[in-house]
C-alpha cells in the first residue's frame, strides 16, 4: 500500500541525500582550504573510486529482490549463502582494483585523464582503499533495506558523513582529506 510504502522510504530519503553529499562534499571543503587545482587532483582521485565501484552497485539491485523473496518465504539461510558467496568475489574483486591502481597508478591516469594528472597519484593510492569499504557498502544496503523497516543505512551514512567532514576540515594537508 502507499502508505506502507511512505513509512518505509521516508527514513530512508535522508541517506540518499547524504550519500550525494559524500560526493559533493569533500569537494567544496578541499576547494576552500586547498585551491582549484588541488580540488581538481583531488577530484580526479575520487573519480577513479566511483568509476570503479559502479562495477558493485550493479549486483545489490539485483540482490533487493532475491532476498525480498527470500524473506517473504522466511529463508534466511538462502540469503545468508548469496551474500557470502557474493562477498567473497567483492573482496577479490576490490583487493584485485586496489593492486592495479597501486601496481599501475600512471596507467590508469593516462587511460582516464592525462599525463597532466600524475600529481594526483599519491592521492589515488590513498583513495582508492576506499573502494573496499564502498564495495562492502554497495553488497549490503539493499539487503539489509529488504530486511528491516528501520533505516540502519541512513544512520550508518550520517555517522560516516559526520566522521568524514569532521576529519576533512581538521586536516592541515590535502593528503590528510
Amino acid at each position: 500500500s502507499g502508505r506502507e510504502l511512505l513509512i518505509y522510504c521516508s527514513p530512508r530519503l535522508p541517506g540518499e541525500i547524504i550519500l550525494f553529499a559524500f560526493s559533493l562534499v569533500p569537494l567544496v571543503i578541499v576547494t576552500n582550504k586547498f585551491g582549484l587545482v588541488q580540488s581538481g587532483l583531488f577530484s580526479s582521485a575520487v573519480s577513479v573510486n566511483v568509476a570503479l565501484a559502479s562495477l558493485f552497485s550493479f549486483v545489490g539491485i539485483i540482490l533487493l529482490p532475491s532476498v525480498s523473496k527470500s524473506m517473504v518465504k522466511n529463508d534466511i539461510k538462502s540469503v545468508t549463502k548469496q551474500i557470502l558467496i557474493i562477498l567473497i568475489l567483492f573482496l577479490v574483486l576490490a583487493a584485485m582494483m586496489i593492486a592495479f591502481v597501486y601496481l599501475f597508478p600512471k596507467f590508469v591516469i593516462k587511460v582516464l585523464y592525462s599525463d597532466e594528472y600524475f600529481e594526483a597519484i599519491p592521492l589515488m593510492k590513498i583513495i582508492i582503499l576506499a573502494i573496499l569499504p564502498n564495495a562492502l557498502y554497495l553488497l549490503f544496503r539493499n539487503p539489509l533495506d529488504a530486511i528491516s523497516k528501520f533505516p540502519y543505512n541512513t544512520i550508518c551514512l550520517i555517522m560516516g558523513f559526520v566522521v568524514m567532514v569532521v576529519l576533512m576540515l581538521r586536516s592541515t594537508t590535502i593528503l590528510q582529506c
